[in-house]
C-alpha cells in the first residue's frame, strides 16, 4: 500500500509482428488453395481483403 506506482511504471508499448506471409503461412497459403501465386503477391495486390483485420491473441511471452 506504500508503493508509489506512478514513480515505477510508465507508458509502455507492445509491438507485435503480424507478418502475414512468414515461412509457415507461405506454405499453408500454397497448400490450402487460398489463391493463385504467392501469399506475398496476394497481400500486395488485394489490400481490400485486409481492410477489417482482427486478431485473437492467446498469449504473450515477454523477454527482458
Amino acid at each position: 500500500t506504500d508503493c508509489d506506482i506512478e514513480s515505477h511504471f510508465h507508458a509502455r508499448n507492445i509491438i507485435m509482428n503480424i507478418d502475414l506471409c512468414g515461412t509457415w503461412a507461405e506454405s499453408e497459403f500454397e497448400s490450402d488453395g487460398c489463391g493463385t501465386g504467392t501469399c506475398q503477391d496476394y497481400v500486395q495486390n488485394n489490400p481490400s481483403a485486409f481492410q477489417n483485420a482482427y486478431f485473437d491473441i492467446t498469449w504473450v511471452k515477454v523477454f527482458q
